[in-house]
């Protein structure tokens, strides 16, 4: 009786002694686990790597605020206005003109024209005839830079010129001056933050025509 008594006991010690190694085993590997995730390596390798992970992030945020910031360009377009004007004021004194001169053909009956901005930006066009007399036409304010450009696919060239906010405008300046007409002004609608023009031809042969392409403040080209 005693003995079974006794080999009973040895069972029971057994189990207990196995439950607590399972739970000994247990407990350290999820030590182990979590230690590995929270630790941080002090090697240099591992030193490096984290402060590119973390500078990374920063970056990241500063950029994705500052993207934000000028989203539409405007900040970065007014501060280059602004130093376009300044520069004119002083650049384009004594014996320099913002002066542009084109001489004539068959397709407008005078001798040259010029198109002039002066520093306050009040652009205009002077017409010379063969007999030497002039006749100026007034064509806007406020204008930051022009560009005489040919368009359609009749021969006639067009004053394109950016507004200092960004916009543009045109005057038929050869085809109003050939048809005896008044120049007409018009907006050019969807466009803005325009720093240049450029020329276009946008197909060859007699159907081909022309028309300007615009560059926007983000290098963007708009036909």
């Amino acid at each position: 009786m005693e003995e079974k008594k006794e080999k009973k006991t040895i069972k029971c010690s057994y189990a207990c002694l196995v439950i607590i190694l399972c739970a000994t085993v247990a407990f350290l590997t999820d030590y182990i686990i979590i230690d590995r995730k929270t630790r941080k390596c002090d090697c240099p390798k591992c030193e490096i790597t984290n402060n590119e992970v973390i500078s990374g992030d920063i970056e990241n945020k500063d950029n994705t605020d500052d993207t934000q910031v000028i989203e539409d360009g405007s900040n970065k377009y007014n501060e280059f206005a602004d130093k376009i004007i300044s520069e004119r004021k002083t650049f384009f004194e004594g014996e320099f003109l913002y002066r542009t001169t084109v001489d004539g053909n068959n397709m407008i009956d005078v001798k040259y024209y010029n198109v002039e901005l002066n520093p306050e930006g009040e652009l205009k066009v002077i017409y010379y005839s063969n007999d030497n007399s002039s006749d100026s036409k007034f064509i806007a304010n406020d204008v930051l830079n022009y560009y005489i450009i040919y368009y359609g696919n009749g021969g006639y060239k067009g004053l394109y010129f950016i507004y200092k906010d960004g916009s543009v405008g045109f005057a038929n300046i050869e085809q109003a001056y050939m048809n005896k007409e008044n120049i007409t002004i018009k907006n050019i609608e969807n466009v803005k933050n325009i720093v240049t023009i450029v020329q276009g031809s946008f197909s060859d042969g007699m159907s081909g025509y022309h028309a300007p392409i615009y560059i926007d403040i983000d290098g963007n080209m708009i036909k």
